[in-house]
């Protein structure tokens, strides 16, 4: 019995100590770095050289791990959920924490993962801020392209205002013609009705089209937009990662209803002067000054009246690598068009 009684208070000491060890909580550490990720879904990985043995835990339910810790120098993996959005969904950027603890010190740092949503114009990049952690797998490349109308523009003033731009690649409707110009862009293909011109640069393929100021009906922008569709992003063939635009200078079914909306723009969005654009945004390619924009956005004026005559659309996989699109106001002496700017990030 005194046995028993012995044991039964070792037992009870044993629990004692194992609770108090249990309740020592972590002192909180410092932020150590943001990694980037885009919108569509995926993985990343850290490498964490600590000594001794250290824990890894996500606090968001968005972010898993591979494993909860490991001893000295090692590497986790985290998968993260979707953040993509569409014409239906709008998800913004979001933030997201990532615990490291050290056993040795009990100290807790946090890494933070920042995952693209919505464009919201701020630029953001994996940057670590200890020497503890890296970020072994950061294959992301940035992309600027510009789509521009610079028909009334000079050969000379075309290339000035261009490289003033900045961007990697320039897609063009200029006098004599369309261009798609830059750095590895190669040239696929083009056609006379309606005018466009293809390309493909790295991962990126790219369509530029002008389908005329006055067309023989409305009805004839629809059957531009199918034949250009058709000659690229809808061919059977075809790859994905598309950036078809141009000026189209049908009107967006998107922009319709807003207060700043002028009121000859029609009300109803079955109205048979969004027929093109309901055809082209049907095909599941986002239109991306709307999206980024939500408003009324007029980028010509002819005949008195102010409108989009121009767009911009991206397929599924490369509206939800894009952190910005911008409505350029300055554009060169002679241009009657304003100018889109897009950066994506793969």
């Amino acid at each position: 019995m005194k046995q028993m009684r012995l044991l039964s208070v070792l037992i009870a000491v044993l629990a004692l100590l194992s609770c108090k060890e249990m309740q020592q909580e972590p002192s909180p550490g410092k932020g150590i770095g943001d990694i980037y990720v885009t919108a569509a879904p995926g993985s990343r990985s850290v490498l964490v050289k600590l000594d001794g043995l250290w824990r890894v835990r996500s606090m968001e339910s968005w972010i898993t791990t591979d494993v909860n810790g490991w001893e000295g120098v090692g590497a986790f993996t985290f998968n993260y959920e979707s953040n993509e959005s569409d014409f239906i969904s709008f998800k913004p950027v979001r933030k997201g924490a990532i615990v490291i603890q050290s056993l040795e010190t009990m100290v807790a740092d946090t890494l933070h993962v920042i995952q693209q949503g919505i464009p919201d114009g701020k630029e953001y990049a994996s940057v670590p801020q200890n020497s503890y952690i890296e970020f072994p797998d950061d294959p992301m490349e940035t992309v600027t392209v510009l789509y521009a109308n610079l028909k009334g523009v000079s050969a000379s003033g075309i290339s000035t205002w261009t490289a003033s731009v900045g961007a990697d690649i320039s897609c063009i409707i200029g006098n004599d013609g369309l261009s798609i110009s830059g750095e590895s862009v190669t040239l696929t293909g083009s056609m006379d009705s309606p005018a466009a011109v293809f390309a493909k640069a790295g991962k990126l393929n790219l369509a530029v089209a002008d389908f005329g100021e006055t067309p023989e009906s409305e009805g004839s922008y629809y059957d531009a937009a199918v034949k250009l569709l058709s000659a690229c992003y809808d061919k059977p063939d075809a790859e994905e990662n598309w950036l078809v635009g141009g000026s189209f200078y049908y009107l967006s079914v998107m922009e319709a209803g807003y207060p700043s909306t002028p009121s000859w723009y029609p009300a109803n969005p079955a109205a048979p002067e969004f027929a093109a654009d309901r055809y082209v945004q049907g095909s599941n390619l986002t239109d991306c000054v709307w999206m980024s924009r939500r408003d009324y956005t007029p980028t010509w004026t002819a005949s008195g009246k102010s409108w989009r005559a121009d767009y911009l659309y991206a397929s599924h996989s490369v509206w939800n690598a894009t952190t910005s699109v911008d409505v350029l106001d300055n554009i060169p002496s002679g241009a009657s068009h304003k100018a889109i700017l897009i950066r994506i990030k793969f």
